[in-house]
């Protein structure tokens, strides 16, 4: 069958990355899996496509999908399953139904299709998956859990910077208190002073972003509430 897409789909073609029993140089290897790693990760629902006529579902691919943390069913989907005889396609689908038993990653399906012929050899189990997708309301990385983690990141960022003064007030009033050393005290006064500053800046923004962040997450609620 050709498959009309809901307009509340839009699928993104992701870059492949270079496997490692392919690559000659192993740096080619991680830097194609990380920024594969980095756009998959942002997807609400995965789709993974296997060639096959080239092989079955790997321990490498688990472990990779596994990787992604990845909350939502994701679907599998051998293609040009027309390469293949009806008994070898059955040995494969029979071989990746029971590796994905060991996956982390919840699966939905695991479909044999043809791209050329326009026909899945499994029913009708893409065009159940694209049903479920556009009706759910359940995203692996939405805006909200986005911006929530974005927020966390600068928080957490923050508060290391607040922290990392004030140990710095701290250390130099234990040197100042000691005073082994008169001729720097003078120095050590003035970076005490300086440092207590930044220290107090530091905490009245970290507020200031408590509170910026509790408003535009507010916001954004409202934004998604009303669609």
């Amino acid at each position: 069958p050709q498959y009309s897409l809901d307009t509340r789909i839009a699928l993104l073609d992701t870059p492949g990355y270079t496997k490692a029993d392919d690559a000659t140089d192993t740096r080619m290897v991680v830097s194609d899996k990380l920024m594969a790693q980095s756009q998959l990760r942002v997807t609400d629902y995965l789709i993974w496509l296997i060639d096959m006529d080239n092989g079955l579902l790997t321990q490498n691919d688990i472990d990779f999908i596994d990787s992604l943390d990845i909350k939502t069913p994701i679907l599998i989907v051998f293609n040009k399953a027309d390469l293949r005889s009806a008994s070898i396609r059955k040995e494969i689908l029979a071989k990746a139904t029971e590796d994905v038993k060991f996956m982390a990653t919840p699966v939905y399906g695991i479909a044999a299709y043809s791209s050329k012929d326009h026909v899945e050899y499994t029913g009708h189990i893409i065009q159940g998956f694209l049903k479920e997708v556009a009706n759910s309301k359940l995203h692996n990385n939405d805006i909200l859990q986005q911006f929530q983690e974005l927020s966390d990141e600068m928080f957490h960022a923050l508060r290391e910077i607040e922290k990392t003064s004030e140990k710095t007030v701290q250390q130099l009033l234990q040197e100042i208190v000691k005073g082994k050393n008169p001729e720097a005290l003078g120095t050590m006064a003035k970076l005490w002073s300086l440092q207590i500053s930044e220290s107090q800046r530091a905490a009245v923004f970290l507020e200031e972003l408590k509170s910026s962040i509790k408003e535009l997450k507010r916001l954004l609620e409202k934004s998604v509430e009303s669609k």
